[in-house]
């Protein structure tokens, strides 16, 4: 049986997945495709995050007249901006309930913050990461 006790903050990554509001798509795709993520978070100077952009998202901006290079010109906030409440975990969640979050969502991985009124990216949680305590429960 999963200890009680373990949170997120016992599984987040310490460097999170993160890309500047200022930055281009493609900088995004990328990123993405290094890490083989789905989604990533947005922050501006101060490390808030101010979204998370998807790769449902980019396809969305993506169509068949649009060349790669032409994304190197597109900010990422302009991809967002209908986006304002990005979805977050807190330090203090329990694995279990970052797992159904993340399963519901149909997502690898999320960024991870201190409080709800505190924005700052601490670290970012995979769903790889907790999976096998997460099955180590079910016995």
């Amino acid at each position: 049986m999963v200890d009680a006790g373990l949170s997120v903050i016992d599984f987040m990554d310490l460097t999170p997945l993160f890309i500047y509001k200022e930055s281009s798509l493609y900088n995004a795709i990328e990123i993405m495709k290094l890490y083989d993520s789905e989604n990533i978070a947005v922050v501006d100077e101060d490390m808030t995050i101010l979204g998370v952009v998807t790769k449902n998202q980019i396809i969305r901006e993506l169509n068949y007249e649009i060349k790669l290079k032409n994304l190197k010109n597109k900010t990422i906030s302009e991809v967002i901006k209908n986006n304002n409440t990005p979805i977050v975990l807190y330090t203090g969640t329990s694995i279990h309930e970052a797992y159904s979050v993340m399963k519901f969502l149909d997502i690898k991985g999320l960024p991870v913050v201190d409080l709800p009124w505190d924005k700052k990216i601490k670290g970012y949680i995979w769903l790889m990461d907790i999976i096998n305590e997460i099955e180590k429960s079910k016995f």
